[in-house]
């Protein structure tokens, strides 16, 4: 299930910290889970939720595409 602390914590991390990877995202998100978190393809599924809300505030995370993707806040034109 995701949570929409997880969200927050994601996007929040990639506002401050722009192209970072799945793997920096999951370090700051889940790093003092004893278990490590989630696998690194659930990061794009979070995102294509908080995506769906920032696009109401014509924003959007963006992606470099494919392995070692990295990640990044910009805002969309009208």
């Amino acid at each position: 299930k995701f949570r929409a602390e997880d969200k927050k914590r994601i996007l929040d991390f990639i506002k401050k910290n722009p192209c970072s990877n799945s793997e920096r995202i999951i370090n700051s998100v889940w790093g003092d889970d004893p278990e490590g978190g989630p696998c690194s393809n659930i990061i794009s599924a979070h995102i294509c939720g908080i995506n769906k809300i920032l696009t109401t505030y014509n924003f959007k995370i963006k992606s470099s595409g494919g392995p070692g993707s990295v990640y990044w806040l910009e805002a969309l034109l009208k």
